[in-house]
């Protein structure tokens, strides 16, 4: 049974993989630099890390809902279905609450406003190509610990009390392995098929491998590392991300048997530390117009729109309606917008743009569309009206209404 819950969770993983794959093809091409020996994506090569277009059109279609997030979503419930199939309610129901947890695919409740998304536009609708790989990758993760602790859960029916299993797993379940610089980094570590009565010791830091007298492989710490506290059985890891790009750490799990023998198990694990990433961008125009709304596109890679708030300053006003944000400049030439995001209870500043504020152009009149030459007595004759046009270029949709004019005319 173990090597058909590794074979179904290796068809999902490689399922993922695929759609990175996908990913970087559909934004670039099949030789982008990006991909490395064949199915590997490297994100530090890839060239529009900020293009917010591929990920809408790869996982959500052209309505949202023929993309490949439905597919992926589908298998994920599939995967989790099959997994807690294998499971003893009477004997399992942590177990299945943890994997209902890790493999969550409900739609979010709607924003304050009334606004509703899905499962999948939550996590694939306008956001940065370069932040759809660490979405992918702990999901992949996810079904990883799934695994291992269905297996653990399995081996220990067999006889776990006394440690007759042939395998023992140290198990890392983080709480998110996209981390935002200046943020804490959090992970549960815990050993598969444990007592509960049993308190492990967890270390931190470097380990080896080694041979024993006996002539049995085993573990030990090397060089500089700590022991961490443990909670209900599990290692408690706290570490702030201070170091942009892959973060790796391990150590040892280590339990006393019930004839005093040391078990000593490895674990490591790489999280990415990005820098924060707030996307804002005028729908309209490349400026701000003073006098008029100019509307604003404000996203940020991992966080829901109803933890985001945006502050401008220079007198201006700032306000949102569902996903979509609108600017009123104030005085001043230039004005910067501020993003903030909510992030465990807390407001926490996501990066400022600064935008130029123009005055809204002079209209242009025209009679019978001309409007850079001498109009002649016929051609002002026959035309209808004076009218106004805005500028070329100029987005806004605004109308003005002809009061008054002078004729000047040249006679002889």
């Amino acid at each position: 049974i173990t090597d058909a819950i590794r074979t179904k969770t290796a068809e999902l993983s490689k399922y993922i993989q695929d759609l990175k794959v996908l990913t970087i093809v559909t934004a670039e091409d099949e030789t982008s630099p990006a991909l490395v020996g064949g199915n590997e994506v490297d994100t530090k090569n890839i060239k529009g890390k900020g293009d917010t277009n591929v990920s809408g059109r790869v996982f959500l279609g052209t309505d949202k809902s023929d993309g490949k997030a439905s597919e992926l979503k589908n298998k994920i419930i599939e995967y989790r279905a099959y997994m807690e199939g294998l499971i003893d309610p009477d004997l399992g129901k942590q177990l299945v609450q943890s994997i209902n947890t890790l493999l969550y695919t409900d739609d979010p409740p709607p924003t304050p406003d009334g606004t509703a998304h899905s499962w999948e536009s939550t996590r694939f609708d306008h956001i940065p190509i370069v932040a759809i790989f660490p979405q992918l990758t702990k999901i992949q993760l996810d079904i990883l610990n799934v695994e291992a602790e269905v297996v653990a859960h399995l081996l220990q029916q067999v006889d776990a009390s006394d440690f007759k299993v042939n395998k023992l797993d140290a198990v890392v379940i983080p709480k998110s392995d996209y981390v935002i610089q200046g943020n804490e980094f959090s992970a549960d570590i815990f050993l598969a098929a444990s007592d509960t009565t049993q308190v492990p010791t967890v270390y931190i830091g470097e380990y080896e491998t080694f041979t024993t007298e006996q002539g049995n492989e085993d573990y030990r710490m090397v060089g500089s590392f700590e022991e961490i506290p443990v909670e209900g059985g599990k290692g408690i890891f706290n570490r702030r991300a201070t170091r942009l790009g892959t973060n790796k750490w391990s150590g040892l799990l280590e339990v006393t048997g019930p004839d005093g023998t040391k078990f000593r198990r490895p674990f490591s694990h790489v999280f990415e530390v990005a820098q924060p990433n707030v996307v804002v961008s005028p729908t309209k125009m490349n400026v701000f117009y003073r006098g008029v709304d100019n509307p604003v596109d404000i996203s940020i890679p991992g966080i829901s729109m109803d933890k985001i708030i945006a502050n401008i300053d220079g007198g201006g006003t700032i306000r949102r309606s569902g996903s979509t944000f609108t600017v009123n400049p104030g005085r001043g030439n230039k004005c910067n917008v501020t993003v903030l995001a909510e992030i465990e209870g807390k407001r926490r500043s996501m990066g400022t743009r600064e935008f130029r504020i123009r005055e809204v152009p002079d209209p242009i009149p025209s009679v019978r569309g001309i409007t850079s030459r001498i109009v002649n007595k016929n051609e002002l004759a026959v035309s209808l009206a004076v009218e106004a046009r805005m500028p070329e270029g100029f987005d806004f949709d605004l109308s003005f209404s002809i009061t008054g004019f002078t004729v000047m005319a040249t006679v002889g």
